[in-house]
């Protein structure tokens, strides 16, 4: 008997550290704890990331294809630890973990991967230029919130320059959503019009004079930027 309990506390010992394991990560970088819900969709969640750090380890490009018919194949840059989830059938995500080595600007951050730096422009918004007003304020915010953490970037696209696109999360917190929140930056509505949550922040933003609108007349980036 003595034997038979050594055995099951053997098998079930790492399946408890494991999960615990799981529960913390998860808890880190999305804030909240979910394997639980869909166990096999975390079963196939982990495949995948297997997957991943396998081809991070070989010099092939790694090339992820969405689900969808007629949709375009998604190229991430050669060695990126791209990890792909699916939070409904056919809806798949693409997500990059890694530490932010470096705020650019109220906008942009470089993310470290693997011993490979990545730039990431934060999708759907838009921060002031650093040499317009506001420019340094906002770059002083994002750098306050992500200099030196860990991030989960859900990628949307890669920009002409080679970017990744996406919404950066720390410990739960939508980053960009956060930047407009707080009138760091405008909502982008040319490349998201359907993201009812920037344009409803940009709204009480304006509406509480926070960060740039301060101003009475601030310029848009993207009206600076062609202006010059």
């Amino acid at each position: 008997m003595a034997r038979r309990n050594s055995t099951v506390l053997n098998i079930l010992l790492p399946v408890a550290v494991f999960l615990l394991s799981l529960s913390a990560y998860e808890y880190y970088t999305k804030g909240a704890v979910t394997w639980h819900r869909d166990p096999m969709a975390t079963v196939r969640r982990l495949s995948l990331r297997a997957q991943s750090l396998l081809q991070e380890q070989t010099d092939a490009p790694f090339v992820v294809e969405r689900s969808e018919p007629a949709a375009r194949t998604l190229e991430a840059p050669k060695g990126v630890g791209l990890r792909q989830e699916f939070i409904d059938p056919g809806e798949p995500r693409f997500e990059l973990v890694g530490r932010v080595s470096r705020v650019v600007d109220g906008d942009s951050i470089e993310v470290r991967v693997a011993g490979s730096e990545f730039p990431v422009r934060l999708f759907g918004i838009d921060s002031p230029e650093f040499n317009q007003p506001h420019g340094e304020t906002a770059l002083r915010a994002l750098n306050r919130k992500l200099d030196g953490r860990t991030v989960a970037v859900s990628i949307e696209d890669i920009d002409n320059y080679g970017r990744l696109v996406g919404t950066v999360y720390h410990r739960g917190h939508n980053i960009n959503l956060e930047m407009v929140a707080e009138g760091h930056a405008w909502w982008y509505e040319r490349y998201a019009r359907s993201e009812d949550e920037l344009k409803d922040a940009e709204r009480l933003a304006q509406e509480a004079g926070l960060g740039l609108w301060n101003d009475s007349q601030p310029v848009a980036p993207w009206e600076w930027r062609q202006a010059r």
